[in-house]
């Protein structure tokens, strides 16, 4: 069967195929383009003198449109303003994540305070394991007596917190955050009120 065909029938088989199918691409696709074109020409020859400003019929309403002349003394132009380097303040960048945070000497004295007689007190936890309620709080009046720099803090109530949770994880004794808190001294100006009167 294909021995019938030779291949220059072949190849001019597939060159008007390959031609035809471009041809049609070609019309489907840019018809409007292709109509503006042959307007454009048929215009530029009945009417040859309102077109000599310009060289071909391809330089009319094309893509980007016309292009204006508009005289220098009707366009406002923009003012470029320079700025020399030495006269900008840059400002380092900050990352947000740090936060910096200035805490006083005292400040910083009552929070070592306070963690060292936290430890404090998980020790003498451990100590008094064995002891009844009567024996254990003279110990905790002792060591809360030499802190009295926390009385009155916000500290005062974090340390309060740790004796209540250490008692209770030791299941050593049932007490109250009242009853922990009435183990401090009292703050200075109330105990020189006590003993004016």
């Amino acid at each position: 069967m294909f021995e019938s065909i030779s291949w220059s029938e072949f190849f001019s088989t597939i060159l008007i195929i390959v031609v035809g199918y471009y041809v049609i691409s070609t019309l489907l696709l840019f018809s409007s383009e292709i109509v503006t074109i042959f307007k454009e020409k048929k215009l530029a020859s009945a009417f040859p003198a309102s077109k000599s400003n310009q060289n071909s019929s391809f330089e009319g309403d094309d893509f980007m449109g016309r292009a204006r002349y508009e005289p220098e003394s009707n366009r406002e132009l923009l003012r470029e303003e320079r700025t020399e380097a030495e006269g900008l303040a840059i400002a380092p960048d900050q990352e947000e994540d740090e936060v910096i945070d200035f805490i006083s000497p005292e400040e910083d004295n009552l929070r070592s305070a306070t963690q060292h007689l936290i430890d404090e007190v998980r020790e003498l936890v451990q100590v008094i394991s064995g002891s009844s309620k009567e024996e254990s709080v003279p110990l905790f009046q002792t060591l809360l007596s030499r802190a009295p720099q926390l009385v009155a803090t916000s500290y005062q109530e974090a340390v309060n917190l740790a004796i209540y949770h250490s008692l209770k994880e030791q299941n050593l004794f049932q007490i109250e955050l009242d009853e922990v808190n009435s183990w401090w001294p009292d703050p200075v100006g109330e105990s020189k009120s006590k003993s004016s009167k």
